[in-house]
């Protein structure tokens, strides 16, 4: 019974958070936009390449404190942009581009880190991500078509990384700014030889509750 009642109490307390306070259960929404990358290794005798492109993301994250200073959290990463993509020749000549759509997320175990309590500072925080990821495209384009890149899906690692400042606008939210770099390493699903990076840059706007 005793036992009971600590665990019924240990969940009040981590639901009811203490006011203007990173504590107790923590959820984090978030829209950005930015600039986003994605290429190839050289693989049989083309490489393909991306130019740095408009791109827009959604992130949400969901978890709880262990204290004023650490959120432990899930989360949920997903981007969609349409870039131009070129693919180049072993000695480096232009050979054909084609403006396609890239969808990418990852899901993983991630951390928010709260350092300063008090001041200008406050509620500035770091945040990291390390999860699955995959990222996958389709093409319309027939200049494409013709040399048989027409869509291509690739899993593997990604990592979110990001800087921000929130400021509060209520006893247990708050909404704020960050900065974010992304980075997504992961192996063509129909090709064995071919390994895919992107790269993103983006400005996020948050909104929390903790």
């Amino acid at each position: 019974m005793k036992k009971f009642l600590a665990l019924i109490l240990s969940v009040a307390a981590f639901a009811f958070a203490e006011p203007y306070t990173h504590d107790g259960f923590f959820i984090n929404l978030q829209y950005g936009a930015g600039l986003s990358k994605q290429e190839t290794n050289r693989f049989d005798g083309n490489k393909i390449e991306s130019d740095n492109d408009f791109s827009q993301e959604l992130v949400v994250k969901v978890g709880g404190a262990l204290n004023q200073t650490v959120v432990l959290h899930g989360a949920f990463w997903f981007s969609v942009g349409r870039n131009d993509f070129n693919v180049y020749t072993d000695n480096g000549d232009w050979n054909s581009t084609a403006r396609i759509t890239v969808l990418s997320c990852i899901l993983g175990p991630g951390v928010t880190i709260y350092p300063f309590h008090y001041g200008v500072m406050s509620n500035l925080f770091f945040s990291g991500t390390v999860g699955f990821a995959v990222f996958t495209s389709d093409d319309d384009d027939d200049d494409w078509l013709r040399y048989n890149y027409e869509s291509f899906s690739a899993t593997g690692v990604g990592i979110d990384l990001e800087v921000g400042k929130e400021w509060w606008v209520g006893e247990n939210w708050s909404l704020g700014i960050a900065l974010s770099y992304n980075l997504i390493v992961a192996d063509d699903d129909d090709y064995s030889n071919v390994k895919w990076t992107s790269n993103s840059f983006h400005v996020r706007f948050t909104a929390s509750r903790s």
